[in-house]
């Protein structure tokens, strides 16, 4: 993850200086993804070697934060499409579904099996 964050503030430098050409946006922005996409592989193995409590505990907070970050973003598009409410970017999931999860749906669950 620290190889996405010095990506993130990498490529945030090289488009604030406007040193990427219009051709290599693209590939350019999409840099930090790589090391992004390379932390799934430990996050699964971290996930697979918990036991079965674990496992259960994670699973019901993930299914608590995905079903909450739904219900939001599903009702704050709404308030943009008929309130007029300002237009949110996309970067706003992930940090409420992390949110959800580990203050909130991680912490239920886990109180559940005490």
């Amino acid at each position: 993850m620290s190889a996405y964050v010095v990506t993130v503030f990498v490529t945030t430098w090289f488009f604030n200086k406007g040193y990427v050409p219009q051709a290599l946006r693209i590939p350019v922005g999409l840099l930090p993804m790589v090391p992004a996409f390379v932390a799934v592989f430990p996050i699964v193995d971290a996930y697979r070697n918990q036991d079965e409590l674990q496992r259960r505990v994670q699973s019901e907070g993930i299914v608590f934060s995905f079903v909450l970050t739904a219900l939001l973003t599903f009702s704050y598009g709404f308030l943009e499409a008929y309130a007029n409410f300002p237009k949110l970017s996309m970067f706003f999931v992930w940090p409420v579904m992390a949110v959800l999860w580990g203050a909130v749906g991680q912490p239920l669950a886990a109180r559940r099996y005490r």
